[in-house]
């Protein structure tokens, strides 16, 4: 089953409507220019996103670790300009996922 995992900045205090947003430009901003294979059959067929709460320290480890891709708001609403509100993993296999990320919540 592939999947792509949403991690939302649970240090911040968002609503439900600025976390969905976020989650909308963390989906465009993680399309790939040059799709693989993976995203391709993802993109495809369910599309399916798993969403979880994270620590500002586990989404700066998905950067590090999983080449994800990051969501800074302007914060002209709810937010600090410049904050990190959701990190976007990779598509992947789930069984393929970084162990740590299922010590994390589901939103």
């Amino acid at each position: 089953m592939l999947v792509q995992y949403y991690l939302v900045n649970r240090d911040l205090k968002m609503s439900k409507g600025k976390i969905a947003a976020q989650c909308a430009h963390g989906a465009l901003l993680a399309q790939e220019p040059n799709p693989h294979e993976d995203y391709e059959m993802w993109f495809h067929t369910d599309m399916t996103k798993i969403i979880l709460k994270a620590s500002s320290e586990d989404l700066q480890r998905a950067i590090d670790e999983e080449n994800a891709t990051e969501v800074v708001d302007k914060g002209y609403t709810e937010v600090p300009p410049n904050s990190r509100t959701v990190v976007v993993l990779p598509v992947m296999e789930k069984e393929k996922a970084p162990s740590w990320t299922r010590k994390l919540p589901l939103l």
